[in-house]
Formats: structure tokens, C-alpha cells, sequence
């Protein structure tokens, strides 16, 4: 349903159907940005970030996403809401923010997630977000099949295929 999105944390148990994500102004809706924000949140160390910066493109110039402290930022809850309803499936979510990652990757800072979209292959996800979403990092992970889903990149794409397994 549009502006709807359906997600389950698998970790937390925690499941929400067809969340009001966008209201009739295509902004987020600050009470559903809580709840993303919630099941964003580290569930391993109970730490969760900020809200994060509006959708339109936050980094200007030379800006770097190792400059912002902990915020998941709009955008990052747009693309989610943008692929559950491509698909028009419930989003798994497998890990957002791991506050205990090193610092160099995107989940240290809340900036990424894991997931799963029930029904569809992780290849063809994968796909769709490289031809659909700017300035992210895709990743596809065959053997564990999920995709990773980074934002804050400010002039460039990244992509790749890591079949190496988990860890």
C-alpha cells in the first residue's frame, strides 16, 4: 500500500504492518521514524542513534560520513520503504546500527542495514537497488543471502558480491 511498509526485525521479534511511513507531503512521519530508528537500533549493546537528516542529499562537497556521530538518516528509511514497496513485501531486517563494529564500517555509525525481502531473491534486490537508489553501497551476499544497504556516500556508488559466507 503506498506510503505503507511492512518490517520484522529478526533478532527483536518485533514486527510492524503496513506502517504509515510517508505522509501526504512525501516527509517521514516523525512517529513512525521512531520506530524504524527502534528496530534500527542495536539489539546486541540496547543502543540506538539519532534521527537522522532529511532525504534530500545531506552531504554537500567534500562532506564525510565519518564526520556525523550515530544518525540513521532519512534517506537510508526512504530506500527501505522504496524497496518494500517495489516488491511489495514485509522488509527482514537481520542488523542496523552495530555499535561495537569498527569504526570504518557504515553500521558502526547507523548508516546501514541488513536484510531480506521474503519471497524474492537477494540477486534480484540487489539489482533493483543499483539500478534505483543513489549514491549507496549495495552489497549481495549469496550464502547468506541478504543484501547490504549503505548510505552517506556522496559522489559514488559501490557495489559488489562478497560470497565468502558470514563473519
Amino acid at each position: 500500500e503506498k506510503g505503507h511498509i511492512s518490517v520484522y526485525h529478526i533478532n527483536k521479534k518485533k514486527r510492524y504492518r503496513k506502517l504509515k511511513i510517508i505522509d501526504d507531503k512525501n516527509q517521514i512521519i516523525p512517529e513512525t521514524r521512531k520506530i524504524l530508528l527502534d528496530l534500527l537500533g542495536d539489539w546486541r549493546a540496547k543502543k540506538h542513534c539519532k534521527v537522522g537528516y532529511t532525504f534530500n542529499y545531506e552531504y554537500k562537497g567534500r562532506a564525510s560520513w565519518r564526520m556525523y556521530g550515530c544518525y540513521v538518516q532519512d534517506r537510508l528509511l526512504w530506500y527501505l520503504y522504496l524497496i518494500g514497496h517495489h516488491f511489495d513485501s514485509e522488509i527482514h531486517i537481520l542488523s542496523g546500527l552495530r555499535a561495537n563494529e569498527r569504526k570504518t564500517s557504515r553500521h558502526h555509525n547507523g548508516h546501514a542495514v541488513d536484510f531480506t525481502v521474503p519471497g524474492v531473491k537477494a540477486k534480484k534486490v540487489w539489482e533493483y537497488c543499483k539500478r534505483a537508489l543513489p549514491l549507496v553501497g549495495i552489497g549481495y551476499y549469496p550464502k547468506g543471502n541478504f543484501i547490504h544497504l549503505d548510505v552517506g556516500r556522496d559522489h559514488h556508488q559501490a557495489y559488489w558480491v562478497d560470497s565468502s559466507g558470514s563473519g
